[in-house]
């Protein structure tokens, strides 16, 4: 091989490539002609169409490309025999086929003595390569030698005909056109034109078939659509009645859009409102990221101002709504001032006026209302009755606490938001005339109606009775059999055995979750009682008020401190002490109340990961662990490699008094887990990402006395590890046990959706 410069600049192929090469292309006995390729079906060739191009053998083999043919090819002039040049690139070693050159040319038709020294690569027939460039020595293989190769060859017009040739040089911009360069171009061999029924679109039979009757077709219904369609509307259709139509609804699922920042946001679930007042709240929020498409959680402080108001869909817009309201965040904004000492009133109209409450329906937002506690104090279906200054705010702030409460466990009621000390907006419902009340305790008229047992019973399951709304029959006691043959239709839904058993599992739900949370206060919930109603769109949820009107109450455990109006039943002369005491007791059941959403992040869960290549599984389970309130940590630590740090972390956490559990997530080798579980007293859950499935027996088969359980999914590892948390922390209990209900819930409105079919 010949050099330069520690450079190659040719070398000699090996002998079986030289002898493969004669054998394809040198060859001396050629028994049939080779056919060059019928151009006739390839026009833009050059050749005319319906014309065969003689045989080569008898004609010259020289093709011709001209510029009216090729015109964007450059070194192509009028007149120039370009075929000429492709020819002398063609073996002459094989004259019948290829070409009529002389005998004496090699390689590629370029000879050694010729006085025009080429530039591209020189294969000769005895196997030697010249001209090779510096560029391809370290491509010299497969398409990247293939195209280096190419780009080697002398003539520009062969390069661009073997590699194509750059359209934007010739000013056609393929990058930013919105159109097709040539919409009836039919392909390189179409005979004609594209026409218009061939393009290759699939129309629905349903669009044609509706053609006669599309005045009649119902309107677009945005509240079936996703929010993902949502956001894609309202940001790909700017100026237009998409847009508009958009964030009309999203508006209604509670979204808001801050006009400052140029987002939207809604209250997220998790976490809650931290601090309110008329003009601002702080708390955690859903932001959606239109760049990224996604929603990101985030704690801010709004501004009622920088919210935008309810966006107004024009008139002419079919089944356009003429009402709606904030759900959540801007319920305050329809009432100037908060509804606190507004100069404004809020457009209220002619409402009910109850024994302790009254119920207005607001002007233009027709599926809410606003109810208004009264400074009234009833007893004996209002037989008894006194009023007392400043109970109105004592009741509607207890309302409002319990409704909050249920709103962090993320359990549906009619409460939307607090606008005053005395009043708070709701869906509109329609009530149903049932009085459903659970008890613990066996107490009150409970023994009077069930003669043999003993007071202070204590019932393992709440018990529920159901009492027909009556004030002239004094609220008689209705059995399941009665609700059924009343035949009660109430907002449209036919209350049948379903609707009881619904109605029923949810004052057990609402029972016990108040419960829970008075038990953090050290009291105990004896019986309450609440009612239902029908929203608008037919469903079931809780309504009314839940105040110290509404249960018995005990501290300790003793009826003898009991905090609630029985006090005032048992009265048997009102007087101004009496009154006084009742309402200090209310006063303090109001505090306690508002302290139910605050015991947060009393328990925790501490992820142990084996490696941080786990981090991502370990999220998973965190973030599942926070929804349902715990306090997470996550921690990187080897039993393999870290032994003794490991075991001392472990130690730190349980010399402290709040509630732990420890979740190990280690995979191939899990001794993680029942390293932790082998030496703390507390419970370890072992959950492993497998990546291969024999690697879960080392997180399965644990020697005696470890006592580490293994779970393989890492949102029910969370689960697990909050239902042993569940019972020091009323929020994981209310939490856990709402979305039971949830999908218990879920069963029962498929079934309804089934029954209406």
């Amino acid at each position: 091989m010949k050099s330069a410069g520690g450079v190659a600049t040719d070398r000699l192929l090996p002998t079986s490539q030289t002898q493969h090469y004669h054998q394809h292309f040198t060859s001396s006995t050629i028994t049939k002609p080779t056919k060059i390729i019928n151009e006739s079906e390839f026009p833009s060739l050059g050749a005319k169409a319906n014309l065969m191009r003689a045989d080569p053998s008898l004609t010259s083999s020289e093709f011709q490309i001209q510029n009216e043919d090729f015109p964007a090819l450059p070194g192509v002039t009028a007149g120039q025999n370009s075929g000429s040049q492709l020819s002398n690139m063609i073996s002459s070693d094989h004259p019948d086929a290829f070409s009529n050159t002389n005998d004496d040319s090699e390689g590629f038709g370029v000879s050694r003595n010729s006085s025009d020294t080429s530039k591209g690569i020189i294969t000769h027939p005895d196997g030697e390569v010249t001209n090779i460039p510096p560029s391809m020595l370290a491509d010299q293989f497969g398409m990247a030698g293939l195209v280096t190769y190419l780009r080697t060859v002398d003539n520009p017009s062969i390069v661009s005909l073997a590699l194509g040739y750059d359209l934007t040089t010739l000013g056609l911009n393929l990058n930013l056109s919105e159109r097709h360069l040539y919409t009836t171009f039919g392909g390189p061999w179409a005979d004609s034109p594209i026409k218009p029924h061939e393009l290759d679109v699939k129309v629905p039979d349903e669009y044609m078939t509706n053609i006669h009757i599309r005045e009649k077709l119902p309107p677009i219904k945005m509240n079936k659509l996703a929010e993902d369609v949502l956001f894609y509307l309202f940001y790909n259709f700017p100026n237009e009645l998409y847009q508009l139509a958009a964030a009309h609804e999203l508006y209604q699922r509670e979204w808001r859009f801050h006009k400052a920042e140029g987002v939207w946001l809604t209250r997220s679930q998790y976490g809650g409102i931290k601090e309110q007042t008329g003009t601002y709240e702080k708390g955690h929020y859903n932001v959606f990221d239109h760049l990224q498409w996604r929603k990101i959680p985030k704690e801010l402080k709004l501004e009622y101002k920088e919210l935008e108001e309810r966006p107004k869909l024009p008139t002419n817009v079919p089944n356009a709504p003429t009402s709606g309201v904030s759900t959540s965040l801007l319920s305050m904004n329809l009432f100037p001032n908060g509804g606190s000492g507004a100069s404004t009133p809020p457009p209220l109209a002619a409402g009910i006026n109850g024994k302790t409450k009254e119920i207005y329906d607001i002007r233009g937002f027709p599926d809410f209302v606003l109810i208004r506690s009264k400074d009234v104090l009833t007893a004996f279906n209002a037989e008894r009755r006194n009023e007392i200054s400043g109970k109105s705010t004592i009741a509607n702030q207890t309302t409002v606490h319990v409704f909050n409460y249920f709103k962090e466990l993320n359990f549906e009621t009619h409460f939307v938001q607090a606008i005053s000390s005395i009043e708070f907006v709701a869906r509109k419902c329609e009530m149903i005339p049932i009085e459903w009340v659970a008890r613990r305790v066996a107490t009150g008229s409970f023994l009077k109606r069930n003669p043999g047992v003993a007071e202070g019973f204590r019932f393992s399951q709440p018990k529920i009775e159901t009492f027909f709304k009556d004030d002239a029959q004094n609220d008689p006691l209705w059995s399941d059999e009665q609700i059924l043959s009343a035949i009660m239709i109430v907002g449209g839904v036919r209350i049948r055995r379903d609707q009881i058993q619904l109605m029923k599992r949810q004052t057990c739900l609402v029972f016990r979750l108040l419960e829970k949370a008075w038990q953090q206060h050290n009291c105990a919930l004896i019986d309450m009682k609440i009612e239902f109603g029908v929203t608008n769109d037919g469903r079931i949820i809780l309504a009314d008020v839940i105040d110290n009107d509404s249960w018995r109450v005990w501290p300790n455990n003793d009826r003898r401190l009991q905090l609630d109006k029985q006090v005032y039943r048992d009265m048997a002369n009102v007087t101004n002490e009496g009154l006084q005491q009742i309402i200090q007791n209310y006063t303090k059941v109001m505090k306690l109340t508002e302290q139910f959403i605050d015991d947060k992040a009393t328990c925790r869960v501490v992820i142990i990961m084996g490696s941080s290549a786990d981090r991502d599984f370990a999220q998973i389970i965190a973030k599942e662990a926070e929804n349902l309130g715990a306090n997470v940590i996550t921690i990187v630590s080897s039993a393999h490699k870290t032994t003794e740090e490991t075991l001392e972390i472990v130690r730190d956490y349980e010399d402290t008094p709040m509630p732990t559990v420890i979740i190990a997530v280690a995979g191939r080798s899990n001794g993680l887990g029942p390293v932790i579980a082998g030496n703390t007293t507390l419970p370890v859950i072992n959950c492993p990402p497998i990546d291969n499935y024999n690697d879960v027996w080392s997180s399965l088969r644990m020697p005696s006395g470890i006592g580490c359980t293994t779970v393989l999914d890492p949102k029910e590892a969370a689960l697990a590890a909050a239902k042993i948390l569940m019972r020091s922390n009323h929020l994981i209990f209310g939490k856990i046990l709402t979305a039971q209900f949830h999908h218990q819930l879920n069963v029962y409105e498929a079934n309804m959706e089934i029954q209406k079919k």
